[in-house]
């Protein structure tokens, strides 16, 4: 079966130290957790079922290919399919080459929606598109436009949302509120950092729009663990991982009430950096941080993807593929 479908479900700043070895006991006074508890879906049913690229000692390195380990040159070198070698802050502005999403859009003659950006931080925009509204992207504060049944539509950021009761049985079934609520309450709960919104209200209005509109392609960007780990709580951060954790888990369940759509996707989970060691893992682009930052992985699930979990360098070439073609 051809997986005519992208899911690209992105975890800003996850080190590769809790996904592999759990919970670090010098930087947390809690329990030390294991990986397993961190990850209990990623890791215990996810990967699994697939394929997970970048474990230490595994022989299959993942690096980031800019030399900033900084987000927008990360997000700006995925979308871009390489590095930009004018993107070197979090400030550098707009990519200026066609990205994944617009090619996408173009080669499939397919509309906005059907390729689609979600993301916490507003920042994104810079990365996932070189002219503005070539597709659809719902980024930091923002809300998600509805059209009634009777509007005319007034530009790419407003939509018709289509949820018959099989739709609403499946939002329902992962406790999503609606679009109403959730519009509402990104602006009642801002979160304690600037230029984003909480995950928890990305990844709603991304269940929603999955379960209308069916999209190609979604990347679906999640940020709180990232703004965790700036303000120096460990706590914080763990928690952000597992709350994204139930997220993956959340997205699977809605996929495997989507019938033919949910079973033609190919899910890819990876991040945009890792983190310093020691003192240093609040940071990702800093003095001491740098090389261990550069750090990633790569998991992913799909009609073509061979169940594996963790693959080693003895084991590519009877796997078949790399996460570069993954990619």
């Amino acid at each position: 079966m051809a997986a005519n479908n992208v899911i690209l479900f992105m975890i800003d700043g996850v080190r590769h130290q809790e996904l592999f070895g759990g919970s670090d006991p010098l930087l947390s006074p809690a329990r030390p957790l294991s990986a397993a508890e961190v990850f209990p879906f990623l890791l215990g049913e996810f990967v699994p079922r697939g394929v997970l690229y970048g474990a230490p000692g595994s022989g299959v390195t993942m690096s980031c290919s800019n030399d900033h380990m900084l987000s927008l040159p990360a997000y700006q070198s995925i979308m871009a399919g390489q590095a930009q070698a004018y993107c070197t802050t979090n400030s550098s502005g707009r990519i200026k080459v066609k990205t994944l999403q617009e090619n996408v859009v173009e080669r499939l003659s397919l509309a906005p929606e059907q390729v689609c950006t979600f993301a916490s931080w507003e920042t994104m925009h810079d990365a996932v598109e070189h002219i503005p509204g070539a597709h659809y992207a719902n980024c930091g504060s923002e809300a998600y436009s509805v059209l009634g049944p009777h509007d005319e539509p007034d530009g790419a950021d407003t939509l018709r949302l289509h949820l018959g009761l099989d739709e609403q049985k499946i939002l329902a079934s992962i406790s999503c509120p609606s679009v109403e609520q959730t519009n509402a309450m990104i602006l009642s709960d801002p979160p304690p950092w600037h230029h984003a919104r909480y995950d928890a209200h990305t990844f709603g209005l991304a269940m929603h729009h999955l379960v209308a509109h069916r999209p190609r392609f979604m990347f679906l960007s999640l940020n709180d663990v990232d703004e965790h780990a700036h303000m120096g709580s460990y706590l914080g951060y763990l928690s952000s991982l597992s709350k994204s954790d139930q997220c993956l888990r959340s997205l699977m369940h809605a996929l495997s009430q989507l019938g033919e759509y949910g079973r033609n996707t190919t899910v890819i989970v990876t991040t945009d950096h890792g983190r310093g060691q020691g003192q240093c893992w609040t940071d990702h682009g800093g003095h001491g941080s740098t090389e261990e930052a550069r750090q990633v992985w790569l998991a992913a699930v799909g009609p073509n993807i061979r169940p594996h979990g963790i693959v080693t360098k003895d084991e590519r070439a009877a796997i078949g593929y790399t996460h570069d073609d993954i990619r």
